[in-house]
Formats: C-alpha cells, sequence, structure tokens
C-alpha cells in the first residue's frame, strides 16, 4: 500500500522538488528587490519571540549562510537582513487611489478580529522542514488549528473590505533565505556550485528534521510588507 500523505506535505514536497531541480539545471534567477506592489497588501505575521529568533539564527541562518558563503553564493537572510516572520494571511488591494487604501487598512486595523490577534502572542509552532533552492524556506508539518482560525477570521475581515485574501492553503512558513549572487562562471560551472550548496545543506535539513525548531510567537505584526521585509530582526 502508497504511504498516506498530508494535502501540507504534498504542498512541500512539490516546492523542494521544484526547488532541487532548479538547483540541477542551473535555473536559479538572482534575487534583485520586492516589488513595490507589495505595498498594497494588508499584512499580518507572526514575529518571534527573542529567544526563539536567536535559535533561528543559530540553528538555521548562520549554518546557511556558511554554506551559501563556500558555494559562492549571497543570501538576503532572515535575522540578518530582515525580520524573521511567517505570514499569518495577506490581503490585496487591487484599487488605484492611496488615500482610499490608506482609509481602508485603517477600518481594518480597527477591526475586531486584529485585535484578537493578540490572544496569539506565547502559542508555539514546531518548524521541521527546511526546503532549499533558490529561495530557502523553513516549513511547518503541523498547521495549528489556532492558526487555521486566525486566517479564517482574517479572510472574512479581508473579504469585507474588499480585499482579496492571497491564499496560504496547506501551509505555514518562514522564508530563510533568497539567493542575491550566483556562483561565478558558465552555466556548467554555476551546476556545479549550486550542487555542491545543496549536498552541503543536506545534513542541515536533517538535522532540523531529526529535531525541530519550536518557535514562540512575539507579536503579530501587521506593519506593511514591505517594511517587514526591510528590517532586521
Amino acid at each position: 500500500m502508497a504511504e498516506l500523505i498530508t494535502p501540507v506535505e504534498r504542498k512541500y514536497a512539490g516546492i523542494q522538488l521544484s526547488g532541487l531541480k532548479a538547483l540541477r539545471e542551473g535555473t536559479i534567477p538572482e534575487f534583485s528587490g520586492f516589488p513595490d506592489s507589495l505595498n498594497n497588501r494588508y499584512n499580518a505575521s507572526f514575529v518571534f519571540t527573542p529567544n526563539s529568533t536567536a535559535q533561528f539564527e543559530e540553528r538555521v541562518a548562520q549554518p546557511l549562510a556558511a554554506i551559501a558563503d563556500q558555494a559562492g553564493i549571497g543570501l538576503y537572510l532572515a535575522s540578518r537582513d530582515f525580520c524573521v516572520h511567517s505570514t499569518l494571511l495577506e490581503g490585496a488591494w487591487e484599487g488605484e487611489d492611496q488615500a482610499v487604501k490608506q482609509a481602508l487598512f485603517g477600518q481594518i486595523h480597527s477591526a475586531e478580529a486584529i485585535g484578537k490577534l493578540d490572544l496569539l502572542v506565547g502559542k508555539k509552532i514546531e518548524f521541521q522542514y527546511l526546503l532549499i533552492g533558490g529561495n530557502t524556506v523553513l516549513t511547518a508539518v503541523n498547521i495549528p488549528e489556532w492558526v487555521l482560525a486566525a486566517r479564517a477570521q482574517l479572510n472574512d475581515v479581508y473579504r469585507t473590505h474588499g480585499l482579496k485574501p492571497l491564499s496560504m492553503d496547506n501551509i505555514l512558513h518562514i522564508t530563510v533565505a533568497r539567493m542575491t549572487r550566483l556562483p561565478e562562471g558558465d552555466k556548467e560551472e554555476k551546476i556545479k556550485a549550486f550542487q555542491a550548496y545543496r549536498k552541503m545543506a543536506r545534513d542541515l535539513r536533517h538535522s532540523i528534521s531529526a529535531s525541530p525548531l519550536i518557535l514562540e510567537v512575539g507579536a503579530v505584526s501587521t506593519v506593511p510588507p514591505l517594511e517587514l521585509l526591510r528590517i532586521a530582526a
């Protein structure tokens, strides 16, 4: 009998296969920055306690940075270059008048469901799988029911105020790093460097799978996405 996997595991497997394929074929693009369109999203994200952030930095960010350096790869790295966070749910505003957007976001910020997000402070999330590719992400296999409930409430708030909720079905993750500098040389040399990176990262993946990170929510941030992605922890 084939082993049953959950929709969450299936999604993560697809992400990992895609990342490994890009490394194998050398088709990873350099990350050059975020689009201004992120300013049109209302964002709710988990940020973690100082102790949890330190654990993430010691066990994930620093080892990955060392591996990337050996492979000649530059990273835009969580905890060093931007705040360690995990997106709860975003809602996209598709209008053009910025004054209207600001007023709308202010109404959302005052909504009862947004205030209740503070009740999630102190809760813990287990992150177990590190998915390697052009973007490296740390994922939670078991998405807590309280996360799903909070997402459902936010989904309703966003729709009520005319925003389009951006799907987070079957995923709860922390973006660890994006590649900002690729290995030097021709395509063949780049592929060799990517494969060295993948092999070195394998031990890190196994270490995290064997002993998952348990991170505690320190706050639920509603800082605009571009600010969250440009401030260090």
